[in-house]
């Protein structure tokens, strides 16, 4: 028995962190998505990942829509290892869509932000020092890893919207009152059959506000979403189900306040993407778009991005 502990306990850290996925297209056994939280990563991280890459899975990387890089090939006498790179270079990985037959075991996936927060032109506020906070408290948080099914969210201050809020379950977006700026919160959006669009809750969330926020709707989700059916547990059917107020009414009961009212009705909604050369909002500086088709890389082009 103790030889058994002293093999497992070192996996136990791993265990809500990190996960593998399950497939079996082109002769891959396990695929996994590293998340890249507010879509900023590092060149010594991208180089890791690129070795990674190199190392158990072809060479080949996905860039997914909701800012993760995931890696196929994975074989599951590998995982443990390649888990222990990622977390000495501060990463996790989304916990793969496990194909569990019934509503459980959903989490909250890679919260997506503009990935030019802090140097867009035109943004009300840098969202990203709430975005890592809410990553940081929701990874690995055991009373969050069993919700009905995986949870959405994104919270931008992007002009351009690039972060497609009102197809996720819960969008923040910037929203600018007489007491500063602010978010207010989209709900209920999703694009799986039948596609439903995120409705505005028109409440105003203070920026410190703003986790507290996110633990009264996820745990909301968590204890009143269904569970009978799994393909109607994500949470837009449970907006679709109670209404935008009754959902509004259980995150104050948990909250233990009343939100405060803000009109959402010229909320700009339209979407576009960042592209080409442009001025950031610090003087002098620019960014550069450089567009990946279908998110598909290789090791060796990341390596050269990285150069």
């Amino acid at each position: 028995m103790a030889e058994e502990t002293l093999e497992l306990a070192p996996l136990e850290r791993f265990v809500g962190r990190f996960a593998l996925g399950y497939e079996r297209g082109e002769g891959s056994p396990h695929f996994l998505r590293i998340k890249v939280v507010g879509g900023e990563l590092t060149a010594a991280q991208a180089k890791a990942i690129a070795e990674l890459a190199e190392d158990y899975g072809k060479g080949y990387l996905e860039i997914t829509t909701r800012h993760n890089i995931q890696l196929r090939w994975i074989r599951d006498e590998d995982a443990p290892g390649i888990f222990a790179k990622l977390e000495k270079l501060g990463l996790t990985t989304d916990m793969c869509g496990q194909a569990y037959p019934e509503a459980r075991y959903g989490d909250v996936r890679n919260i997506v932000a503009c990935p030019v927060s802090g140097v867009q032109k035109g943004e009300l506020m840098d969202v990203s020092p709430i975005v890592k906070e809410a990553a940081e408290f929701f990874t690995g948080k055991k009373e969050y890893l069993d919700l009905p099914r995986k949870f959405k969210i994104t919270i931008s201050s992007c002009p351009l919207n690039c972060t497609r809020p009102e197809i996720n379950d819960l969008a923040l977006l910037s929203a600018e009152t007489e007491r500063g700026v602010g978010f207010t919160p989209l709900v209920g959006g999703g694009i799986a059959p039948p596609p439903m669009l995120a409705k505005p809750m028109n409440v105003y969330v203070e920026p410190e506000g703003v986790l507290s926020f996110l633990k009264a709707i996820v745990g909301v989700y968590r204890d009143r979403g269904s569970r009978e059916v799994k393909a109607k547990a994500r949470f837009k059917w449970m907006v679709k189900a109670l209404g935008v107020e009754k959902i509004k009414r259980l995150i104050e009961e948990r909250m233990g306040k009343k939100l405060e009212f803000f009109n959402a009705d010229g909320l700009n909604l339209a979407w576009d993407d960042h592209v080409g050369i442009q001025p950031q909002k610090q003087e002098g500086l620019f960014f550069i778009v450089v567009p990946i088709p279908a998110g598909v890389l290789t090791s060796d082009k990341l390596l050269k991005l990285v150069e």
